[in-house]
C-alpha cells in the first residue's frame, strides 16, 4: 500500500497526461516548441519521438534524411548519445506560424544548438527551422516534416544587389 501512494504522489507530483508519462499534449505551437525544448534537454528521445508523426520526414542540420519514425528515432538516438550528449539546449523560438490547411499548421523557428567543434568553449551555431504540424486531436500537435538549418552569420541581411 505504501508502493502504491508513493507512485501516486510522484504520479501528481510530475503529471500523468499526455501520451507519455509526464509528457503533456501540445496544441499549440507555442506548447510544442516549450515540450520539443524540454525533451532536447532531458535527452529523453522517447519524449522527443511522441511528438513525431508514424510518417514523419527529418532533415537534421547535418543534412541526414529520416523517413518516417522508426528511421528518425535511430538518428535521435545516435545524436543524443554521442554528439549532443550532455549538452543542453535553450527553448526554441517562434518566429511564424500560419494554418496551411485544416489541421495542418507550418512553423518556423529559430534555435541555438551547442557548436559541435567549438573553437571557443560554449559557442553556439544559431539554427532556423521549419516543421510541418498536424493537428492528431488527443494527441496533440505531431511533426509531420522537420528541416534544420545552420544560420551562416556572413549571409544575414537582405541579398546582396537589394535595397536596404
Amino acid at each position: 500500500m505504501k508502493t502504491f501512494f508513493r507512485w501516486a504522489a510522484v504520479a501528481a507530483i510530475v503529471g500523468l497526461s499526455g501520451t507519455g508519462f509526464g509528457q503533456v499534449v501540445a496544441h499549440s505551437p507555442e506548447e510544442f516548441l516549450v515540450q520539443w525544448g524540454a525533451a532536447w534537454n532531458a535527452h529523453d528521445v522517447d519524449a522527443i519521438m511522441r511528438m513525431h508523426a508514424e510518417d514523419c520526414v527529418t532533415v537534421n542540420r547535418f543534412g541526414t534524411l529520416a523517413r518516417n519514425k522508426a528511421a528518425t528515432y535511430v538518428q535521435m538516438t545516435h545524436l543524443h548519445a554521442t554528439v549532443f550528449k550532455g549538452m543542453s539546449f535553450p527553448v526554441p523560438k517562434l518566429l511564424l506560424a500560419r494554418t496551411v490547411a485544416p489541421g495542418l499548421i507550418e512553423i518556423q523557428a529559430s534555435w541555438q544548438n551547442p557548436q559541435i567543434r567549438p573553437a571557443t568553449p560554449g559557442a553556439v551555431d544559431d539554427m532556423v527551422f521549419s516543421m510541418l504540424l498536424k493537428d492528431s486531436g488527443k494527441d496533440g500537435l505531431l511533426a509531420e516534416e522537420v528541416d534544420l538549418h545552420n544560420v551562416d552569420p556572413a549571409m544575414q541581411g537582405p541579398p546582396p544587389g537589394t535595397a536596404k
